[in-house]
């Protein structure tokens, strides 16, 4: 869990990871988290898909429209660890991009009047 200040707003924002991998990359059901850190050996892979999303959000008073997606720039697998579905475990690094506009746009991309901070 991390917490963002952003001028008048305050963000509490979670990263949830999830894998679906191919039947010869999983393995026997373990017990680690997907996205947990733990301790031991692991390496870095490549990005093959990307399925980052914006999520938006609105103040009940309609004041300010915030939009967030997290930006992966790192994967890393750890070795010989499994969830509870059998699916290898990954680490993913990156930060949250968050958007913040006084009024709402029809753009995922470009808000009208807004400030932007990647954190």
């Amino acid at each position: 869990m991390q917490e963002f200040e952003f001028g008048p707003l305050n963000f509490q924002l979670d990263k949830v990871t999830t894998v679906s991998a191919p039947e010869e990359l999983k393995g026997t059901p373990g017990v680690f988290e997907q996205g947990s850190v733990c301790s031991g050996p692991r390496w870095e892979c490549q990005i093959q898909l990307r399925d980052e999303r914006w999520n938006e959000y609105s103040l009940a008073d309609g004041t300010y429209f915030a939009k967030i997606i997290f930006v992966a720039n790192k994967v890393f697998r750890r070795a010989s660890a499994y969830d509870r579905f059998g699916q290898p475990v990954y680490l993913v690094e990156g930060k949250p991009l968050i958007k913040v506009s006084d009024k709402r746009s029809d753009s995922l991309f470009e808000p009208l009047s807004s400030t932007e901070i990647a954190v």
